[in-house]
């Protein structure tokens, strides 16, 4: 089980997944972020 677990890293270590397991987080939270502020700019309180 473990050679597979290194194996799967070692594939990992090159490739754009990883950076995109970090970048889809921050994305979608400035996302929500900005989308909070505009919400809060308008001036009526329903989103719907």
């Amino acid at each position: 089980m473990s050679n597979f677990i290194q194996a799967e890293l070692l594939k990992m270590k090159s490739s754009l997944s990883k950076k995109l397991l970090l970048a889809i987080p921050i994305f979608f939270l400035a996302f929500a972020v900005f989308s909070n502020i505009y919400a809060e700019q308008q001036s009526s309180t329903n989103v719907f």
